[in-house]
């Protein structure tokens, strides 16, 4: 009998809930040759998104990464952005002008 898939830890990052934009600890785990980012919301339960559908090109990608950085300049204003962005994860057409 073949034994069950294991998942592996790549790492731990942070996220958002996708339905109240809550930030939220998130786990990357190989599973198979995918890779998932699963997370958790207190009010909302789990979550599963695929970020890649080959783990080998995703794992080997990973020393090519850096950390993000604040940029010099915004074009909009943060609230209008984060509107916006609050917006788009739920779908709607509600954007302030």
């Amino acid at each position: 009998m073949p034994s069950a898939p294991q998942d592996t830890v790549v790492e731990s990052t942070r996220s958002v809930c996708p339905k109240c934009l809550l930030a939220i600890d998130a786990t990357i785990v190989a599973h198979d040759d995918l890779v998932l980012l699963r997370k958790r919301c207190p009010t909302h339960g789990k979550f599963e998104v695929l970020l890649s559908s080959d783990s080998r090109m995703y794992l080997d990608s990973l020393p090519f990464n850096k950390p993000g950085q604040k940029p010099l300049g915004f074009s909009t204003e943060v609230k209008e952005a984060v509107l916006r962005i609050a917006a788009f994860a739920r779908n709607t057409d509600n954007i302030p002008a």
